[in-house]
């Protein structure tokens, strides 16, 4: 009787300060250790979308806080006289959970479609900006 052991050679490059980079949820790491880890992802052939996505999201965030800030100056003009105050709250509380709902299928469709996270990142931001953009240069023409 002959007994069959598969054997293989397999050779893991593993860093001590990668693996533990990779226990934590991305959110947590600085920019700096998301694009490193995302490279050693991408070098060993993983999937490092993820962790790139993050890289982008953290760079555009001042952008995003931005237009978020931006959002109510051109909201006033909308409705003119005839909507209260309350009314342009819960539109404007609207339209921020709407833009954070649009990120997040954006991002989740990224992951699952494998597209570039530059442009599953950055796609709504300029979406809203040119959303304000249109709504303040309207505001403009009707003063």
């Amino acid at each position: 009787t002959s007994t069959f052991t598969p054997q293989s050679n397999l050779t893991l490059n593993i860093d001590s300060k990668q693996l533990s980079i990779g226990m934590l949820e991305p959110d947590y790491l600085s920019i700096f250790e998301m694009h490193a880890y995302s490279q050693y992802l991408k070098n060993n052939g993983l999937n490092n979308i993820r962790y790139q996505q993050v890289v982008w999201l953290k760079l555009i965030t001042p952008i995003i806080i931005f237009s978020m800030l931006l959002l109510p100056l051109a909201w006033p003009w909308v409705g003119g006289r005839t909507v209260g105050m309350e009314q342009r709250i819960f539109m404007g509380i609207l339209l921020s959970v709407g833009f954070h709902f649009c990120n997040e299928i954006a991002r989740s469709l990224g992951q699952i479609y494998h597209l570039p996270p530059f442009l599953t990142i950055v796609m709504p931001t300029l979406l809203l900006l040119l959303t304000i953009t249109i709504l303040l240069n309207n505001s403009s023409h009707h003063n």
